[in-house]
């Protein structure tokens, strides 16, 4: 059977002629014998651990066999005699290794990934003799996404050292590949940079979360050079909810102008990825993606004034009325969290009118408090995160500030 190591990147359409860009001449060849048994080992490692990508599939099983076979394989293929092929086998264990993580817990899982970006770090000590930059912006993308995982399970300053970590990877994987070139790769790199900008960017506190949302809003924007709603549309509207949710958050840290602009463009990319993520295709997506472009439209409807401001408020009653209609998709807090911000658009909106018209309001802001309020007490039993505990005073006080204004607008 030929040698074919790069079976993995099958995930970007067989786009390189992978046998060309290996330097084989400075190896030692191995012992005809050796050399069939470990090719064997490593051609069933891949097939198993392709296998394992069905859902029906055995999958911890099938990955733990793949990860033996590519130990075996490493037997036979060493850094010094057979360098190429133990850089893949050790890339390859890497991804088989990524994978299986994700179907462990705790402990188990972290130690899993720490394993994985040893093999990438492993393959990459020898991959920018053997290999061309694509390729390797290709490895490091992949012990960035890693790095990413690893973040997740960290403590707060720990998960701030590997997302910054994870960066670096994709900062050097863009170094090494280009829009022109490599369009696929590039996108996917920027992609994951963008994701785990914002991510870090949520971590921080103040101003020092502006600049990451800036870097992750300019990489979004330079993946979607690549995707489109033609040709890759999930992607497309997933990087839209993306760049939208960034828009959003680095709204807090703009003022005038320049905070309109972002919040009509989180809006403008809600509305585009809502063109692909329908009700009837992805209904908790779609679910999730109406909140949020209500709560970008509430959150518009403050920086404008007059006509502007009714209908941006009035768009948004309209987004949150159509979650409410998918309610059970979305977990208890988004279903209380949606409730409460019902009413408070409710609220803010009877203001606009005269005295009557804005008791109706008002009454009809009481009922989405009140139901933000059964929601909690229905999960009572329940220890709650401080911060829905702290959600819930808030329905609660603004229910009594609705209630009274409701009551005063009686009185002559």
């Amino acid at each position: 059977m030929a040698w074919w190591p790069f079976r993995w990147l099958q995930r970007f359409r067989n786009k390189y002629a992978l046998v060309d860009h290996i330097q084989t001449s400075h190896e030692v060849p191995p012992q005809p014998s050796s050399f069939t048994w470990a090719e064997e080992q490593y051609n069933k490692a891949t097939t198993l651990r392709n296998l394992a990508k069905s859902p029906d599939a055995d999958r911890l099983a099938l990955l733990r066999e793949a990860i033996a076979r590519y130990d075996a394989a490493l037997t036979i293929y060493t850094r010094e005699g057979s360098p190429v092929r133990w850089a893949m086998t050790h890339y390859n264990k890497g991804i088989a290794l990524r994978r299986l993580a994700g179907l462990l817990e705790e402990e188990a899982h972290l130690d899993t990934l720490y394993k994985a970006i040893t093999c990438y770090d492993a393959a990459l000590s020898l991959f920018p003799s053997t290999l061309t930059s694509d390729i390797l912006a290709v490895v490091r993308q992949n012990k960035g996404a890693a790095l990413r995982e690893v973040a997740e399970l960290l403590a707060r300053e720990a998960r701030i050292e590997a997302l910054r970590a994870s960066i670096a990877c994709y900062f050097e994987a863009l170094s090494l590949c280009s829009f022109e070139a490599s369009p696929d790769v590039w996108a996917t790199v920027q992609d994951n940079k963008g994701q785990a900008l914002f991510t870090l960017a949520r971590m921080l506190d103040g101003s020092s979360r502006r600049e990451p949302l800036q870097e992750a809003i300019a990489c979004f924007n330079a993946t979607l050079r690549v995707y489109s709603p033609e040709h890759s549309p999930t992607d497309w509207a997933e990087i839209q909810h993306s760049k939208g949710n960034a828009q959003f958050m680095l709204v807090g840290l703009l003022d005038g102008s320049t905070q309109r602009d972002a919040l009509l463009e989180a809006v403008a990319c809600y509305a585009a990825a809502l063109r692909v993520y329908t009700r009837g295709r992805f209904p908790s997506k779609w679910a999730v993606i109406q909140c949020n472009a209500g709560d970008a439209l509430h959150a518009l409807a403050d920086v404008l004034e007059g006509p502007e401001r009714t209908r941006s408020l009035q768009e948004a009653v309209v987004h949150y009325d159509d979650v409410l209609s998918l309610l059970s998709a979305l977990p208890f807090e988004e279903q209380a969290r949606i409730q409460h911000n019902k009413g408070s658009t409710l609220v803010d909106w009877a203001e606009m009118f005269t005295k009557a018209e804005s008791e109706e309001k008002l009454r009809e802001a009481l009922p989405c408090y009140e139901a933000a309020i059964a929601i909690y007490a229905h999960e009572g039993s329940k220890p709650l995160p401080l911060r829905i505990r702290a959600d819930c005073s808030i329905s609660w006080a603004t229910w009594w500030v609705a209630k009274s204004r409701v009551e005063s607008s009686r009185k002559p």
